[in-house]
């Protein structure tokens, strides 16, 4: 289906070798990547040092399937990303949400210290559902609110589940793939990290547009969630903009 009303989507070109900057362990190696900046001395780190604006809002899953380990395997996972592999001029926002959505930052920058002092505090609440196209709705409205014209919009939804509410409320498995075609008259780009096999594709991957968009992890543990890096990292630390009619 083509969207006239679409004139331009936007298409981010990612690091050459398909890597993450926190994979180059020398500033040689790190330097040499248009996208990645080494900080420090010999025992610095490589960050993301992309010029591409982004606005980044995260929908964090905490609902009961997740549990306790699996959420902290969770926040190390997002923590490294805001620590090194997305670039300071970046806006960030955090939705957490189980039954009901919580709305927790919205987009913004950050002090470093405090975004990181953030994302270690994110707690488990464990809900019983899992409120996807909620957290779709409240998403879409708030990338309506914060657009400016520069700045890519990018959706990062972490989840280990279909969406699923009370039968009430359309019961369980249901999809989000009537937000289709609002995601793509916006331009927002909805990049999904899924864990583990409770997920199906048919729920959900309706409102990506990628390959790099969809992004199944295998269990709650700190290898599955490395194994992705080096394809969040074209979406999330672009070297530059393509512009496509």
């Amino acid at each position: 289906m083509i969207l006239t009303i679409l004139s331009v989507i936007t298409f981010l070109v990612g690091l050459s070798a398909g890597q993450s900057c926190g994979a180059f362990t020398n500033s040689i190696l790190c330097d040499s990547e248009p996208a990645c900046i080494w900080e420090g001395q010999a025992n610095g780190v490589c960050k993301c040092s992309s010029p591409v604006q982004l606005d980044i809002l995260f929908g964090v899953d905490t609902s009961r399937s997740i549990g306790q380990n699996g959420f902290e395997i969770q926040k190390q996972f997002i923590e490294g990303l805001v620590d090194q592999g997305i670039a300071n001029g970046t806006r960030i926002g955090f939705y957490m949400f189980d039954t009901e959505v919580n709305r927790a930052e919205s987009l913004q920058f950050w002090d470093k210290q405090d975004l990181l002092a953030f994302v270690n505090g994110m707690s488990w609440s464990a809900g019983n559902w899992t409120n996807t196209p909620e957290l779709i709705s409240y998403g879409l409205e708030h990338f309506a609110n914060t657009y400016e014209a520069d700045r890519q919009q990018i959706f990062v939804i972490i989840t280990d589940g279909s969406p699923c509410l009370p039968d009430s409320q359309g019961g369980c498995p249901q999809s989000v793939c009537q937000y289709r075609t609002q995601v793509f008259q916006a331009g927002v780009r909805v990049v999904v990290i899924g864990i583990g096999d409770g997920l199906s594709v048919k729920y959900l991957k309706c409102v990506t547009q990628s390959y790099n968009d969809w992004n199944p992890v295998s269990s709650f543990s700190v290898s599955a969630f490395q194994s992705i890096l080096g394809s969040l990292s074209d979406v999330l630390c672009p070297v530059s903009k393509e512009f496509k009619v």
